[in-house]
């Protein structure tokens, strides 16, 4: 039998569920996986580092003379179409070194903040979006007028339009200008 799951259209209201959260991992083995994607990062730098090394060193080693030659003449001469080959190649190591020194970092800051899947990390993100400041209204409230009065000097200097507060209906006010209402 077919499952009556719904299915995303666009311009319904019919939402997908969420996809199931994965089971809980243990610790060790989130330690694993956080420490191996670094130690792969490392690995993949060090690889890149090493072909950089020998294209470096190969195109340093064709500008030497042979052994009986005269050292008059230069032992290559590069031409614009050498050029661009030597600038394509170290274009492509650049890039693949900043790749493998990237795919450490995330792997690094995974295991520093006990990340182990985008999911969580979404989690984490929302959660501390949505924690509230501890502030009661009247707090919030004094705190941005103190810095309306800070920035208003500073956006007239810098001849920017100060922004407006919006209403709930969706029409714009000038901050300060809705404390009448009740």
């Amino acid at each position: 039998m077919a499952q009556n799951s719904p299915t995303p259209q666009h311009g319904s209201g019919i939402v997908a569920p969420s996809p199931p959260h994965s089971p809980p991992q243990s610790p060790l083995s989130r330690h694993l996986r956080q420490v191996g994607f670094c130690l792969a990062g490392a690995g993949f730098l060090a690889a890149s580092i090493a072909v950089s090394r020998r294209s470096v060193l190969r195109l340093r080693a064709s500008t030497y003379p042979p052994f009986y030659t005269s050292n008059r003449n230069p032992a290559s001469k590069l031409d614009s179409q050498d050029r661009a080959l030597i600038a394509v190649r170290a274009f492509g190591l650049a890039t693949l070194n900043v790749m493998s020194f990237g795919v450490m970092l995330v792997g690094g800051i995974s295991w520093a903040f006990d990340l182990s899947s985008v999911a969580e990390l979404r989690e984490r993100t929302k959660a501390s979006l949505e924690r509230s400041s501890g502030l009661s209204t009247e707090d919030e409230e004094k705190v941005e007028k103190e810095l309306e009065k800070l920035l208003g000097p500073l956006y007239s200097k810098l001849g920017i339009p100060f922004p407006t507060a919006e209403e709930p209906n969706g029409k714009e006010t000038p901050p300060g200008k809705d404390e009448g209402k009740q």
